[in-house]
């Protein structure tokens, strides 16, 4: 009864295992992206299926209480486990790859980034100079102007005064 407890709980656990698996899968199938990590991944898939049918018969001797057979049966399984586990290290250099391009693709834009938010500020800043001194030329032609103005206007006003002491 022990056994049978033990078993139940076995399978249940690894029902449980699968199911994350599963889940787990479809999600990282959306995040392929090159055809490096395209290729191991499906290396990958194909490796985890061809222990699927061996662990299976494991678990079926272990279910009939034969566990001689299923350690040796699981055994036979070790070499496919070593080659999974290759596959997810070359998975997670790959990634890791990625990502290290990734950040330095990302610090590249930031620098141009930068550069290009400084020359327009640079920019920004010579056309409000410019600005200013076309700004400070029309206030002095301005100033020029009522200048002159006001000295024909003075020039006026004493031909008036001198008209009108004649007169």
């Amino acid at each position: 009864a022990a056994d049978a407890a033990s078993m139940a709980q076995a399978e249940a656990r690894i029902a449980e295992i699968e199911t994350d698996l599963a889940a787990a899968v479809s999600t990282y199938e959306l995040l392929v992206s090159c055809p490096s990590e395209a290729r191991a991944w499906q290396r990958l898939k194909d490796d985890a299926a061809t222990i699927r049918e061996p662990l299976a018969r494991t678990l079926a001797l272990s279910r009939e209480n034969r566990d001689v057979d299923a350690r040796t049966a699981l055994s036979g399984v070790e070499s496919r486990l070593a080659a999974i586990g290759t596959d997810v290290d070359d998975l997670v250099r790959i990634n890791d790859g990625e990502a290290e391009g990734s950040a330095a693709r990302i610090k590249k834009l930031q620098h141009s980034s930068i550069a290009v938010f400084v020359s327009l500020q640079f920019v920004a800043a010579l056309l409000i100079v410019g600005i200013g001194f076309w700004g400070t030329r029309l206030v002095r032609e301005r100033e020029d102007e009522m200048h002159r103005h006001a000295l024909a206007l003075e020039a006026h006003n004493r031909d008036l005064d001198a008209f009108a002491g004649r007169v």
